[in-house]
């Protein structure tokens, strides 16, 4: 019974992984059951590793390697344009983002804000007043897939944004995304595309 158990336990873990189901999280474990103590002691040591050598930039709020540097900063955020900010659901969209070599801009990543802060975007704001005092920040860009989940987030933050700063310019990415395609799934040509030809975002009363 015991061991029925410790199995439910490690599925229920894997199924908080982002996109693991039930059914999946299950063959998760039965993957593991079958392999050596080796890799177990493996896996879990390099686990371990990520969380003590992993750190989180306090600008764009990606996780970074310790080994880049110590200041707090990812070496995107202390290197790139700062008169554009990119607001990316999550760090494989701005890796994806990155491999096209086109923007040349930092980034913002909504998922890593904490459940409070994603409802009140306080360090969203706090980073935006940043890049206005010592960046020059110019331009908001919404680097979001094509979702219908994500329509009602962009709304949100693009109301409070042109309240919050009237001045500051905000677009959105083209539609060379298809509808419903994630962004860090899109091709380069797509992508580009989708970057060069960003749409500016008005307030209803001014369209």
């Amino acid at each position: 019974m015991d061991g029925e158990t410790n199995i439910e336990k490690l599925r229920e873990l894997f199924e908080q992984f982002p996109g693991i189901g039930r059914r999946q999280a299950k063959r998760f474990v039965y993957f593991l059951i079958r392999k050596d103590t080796n890799y177990i002691q493996e896996l879990v040591n390099e686990i371990a590793k990520v969380k003590s050598e992993v750190t989180q930039c306090h600008h764009c709020l990606r996780y970074y390697p310790k080994t880049q540097g110590e200041s707090g900063v990812c070496k995107l955020c202390a290197q790139k344009d700062g008169s554009m900010l990119m607001l990316v659901e999550k760090e494989s969209d701005l890796e994806n983002v990155e491999k096209m070599k086109l923007y040349e801009g930092k980034y913002f990543v909504l998922n890593n804000l904490s459940p409070h802060e994603r409802e009140e975007y306080r360090a969203l704001k706090k980073r935006i007043r940043y890049g206005i005092t010592h960046e020059g920040l110019k331009e908001l860009i919404f680097g979001f897939s094509l979702k219908p989940e994500l329509e009602h987030e962009q709304l949100r933050i693009q109301s409070f944004l042109k309240r919050e700063f009237p001045k500051i310019r905000i677009t959105a990415l083209g539609r060379g995304l298809s509808s419903g395609i994630e962004l860090e799934y899109s091709d380069s040509e797509t992508l580009k595309y989708a970057l060069t030809s960003r749409i500016e975002l008005k307030k209803k009363e001014d369209e």
